[in-house]
């Protein structure tokens, strides 16, 4: 059975690996769209609109619309791209702890937990699971908000930091 397990998980692993790698593929080539196939594109068009030598400004308001158009489009759906492959990617309950510490909170808060001048300490109080879900849900300051974590990453963080500042007591 647990050998059953172990493959299961391996390959559901694998499957979230290969479709996080699909997505950033469509990610890499929509990013590079819009520097070259989206203005170029509605140069192009923008050529057509106009059947003299000398336009008037229709085929250069053409262009300038369907460039923000289409860059808003694009950029909305990098968006959708960036957060569809982080579920692929973290399926709930699949991080530990300080591997969620790692993803989301060390580029502010240090490798040591200790925060700086601009950032607080994660381990010099402790923190409530629900003071922690509500940080987490509703930040304060420049704090980003984290709603792709559950309440098993949630609890996860929070015993992680709780085994931290038992460990820095010490």
């Amino acid at each position: 059975m647990n050998v059953e397990m172990a493959t299961d998980s391996h390959s559901d692993s694998a499957m979230r690996g290969m479709a996080a790698t699909v997505v950033f593929v469509a990610m890499l080539l929509a990013a590079l769209s819009i520097w070259t196939a989206i203005p170029l594109s509605w140069i192009y068009i923008g050529s057509k609109v106009s059947h003299t030598q000398f336009p008037s400004n229709m085929p250069y308001l053409v262009v300038a619309v369907g460039i923000v158009v289409a860059l808003v489009v694009t950029m909305t759906g990098l968006g959708v791209f960036h957060a569809t492959r982080n579920r692929i990617r973290h399926a709930p309950g699949s991080l530990s702890g300080k591997q969620l510490f790692t993803q989301y909170c060390d580029r502010c808060h240090g490798v040591d937990l200790k925060g700086d001048a601009n950032f607080p300490s994660v381990i010099a109080r402790e923190v409530p699971l629900a003071e922690l879900t509500t940080l987490l849900r509703e930040p304060k300051g420049i704090m980003p908000r984290f709603p792709d974590l559950d309440a098993i990453d949630v609890q996860r963080l929070c015993d992680y930091l709780a085994e931290r500042r038992h460990a820095a007591a010490r």
